[in-house]
């Protein structure tokens, strides 16, 4: 791992770069749990890991947005009101 950095966008995420110029976009509990810092040579197993469980937090953060946010849908017809 070269470097981390904290989202600019989006608060509740932390941005890993790797050596090989890929991107890890993990939560604040992904670097305490996987102890993840700057200069730490990451094994391909722990790296798989690493990317599965960011990609399983980004599916539940997306859900809960998705199920949070309102629904919005199209009149059907000319725009009167359902009988």
């Amino acid at each position: 791992m070269i470097a981390s950095s904290p989202s600019r966008r989006r608060k509740d995420r932390v941005l890993v770069f790797l050596e090989g110029g890929d991107l890890l976009r993990v939560t604040e509990q992904e670097l305490l749990v996987f102890g993840l810092r700057p200069g730490l040579e990451l094994p391909e197993q722990l790296l798989a890991q690493v990317e599965q469980s960011a990609k399983r937090s980004e599916m539940k953060a997306r859900g809960a947005r998705l199920t949070g946010s309102r629904m919005l849908s199209k009149k059907a017809g000319d725009g009167a009101p359902d009988p």
